[in-house]
């Protein structure tokens, strides 16, 4: 028996290991909540903040970052600009209300995979993410 629940354990572990993991990063609770029901092919963390994000990056890896551009404290654009130079591999879409053309341009230009304005269509942003995760294999 103990040998089994030991196999099991690890079976679980491995399992969860494989699972791509997505920070989703909005300082709207509904929008983290939503995403994390969303999107439970995934391990999800959340964070409220620019802030919070990056110390997330630092202590666990992330296959994809959905960022939104307007928050309290660093906004998105400067959180994207830190997650670029301290992890550049993690693939960064924002997601936004307040979109102007020109900051879209120097989002993408700054390392952004993607910008998409709110409000999205939902099968369109999974269809990203996938192609996001399934290049990042290669």
């Amino acid at each position: 028996m103990i040998y089994f629940n030991v196999c099991l354990n690890i079976a679980e572990g491995v399992i969860l290991t494989m699972r791509k993991t997505i920070l989703v990063v909005d300082d709207e609770e509904i929008i983290r909540n939503l995403f994390s029901r969303l999107f439970k092919k995934y391990r999800v963390f959340t964070a409220e903040s620019g802030e919070e994000a990056l110390n997330i990056i630092k202590d666990k890896s992330s296959d994809l970052v959905l960022l939104d551009l307007r928050m309290s404290g660093i906004d998105g654009q400067k959180t994207l600009r830190i997650i670029k130079s301290i992890a550049p591999h993690i693939p960064v879409i924002i997601i936004s209300a307040y979109i102007s053309l020109k900051v879209e341009k120097e989002l993408l230009r700054d390392g952004a995979y993607a910008v998409i304005q709110k409000p999205f269509d939902l099968k369109k942003l999974k269809t990203m993410m996938s192609k996001v995760l399934a290049e990042k294999n290669k």
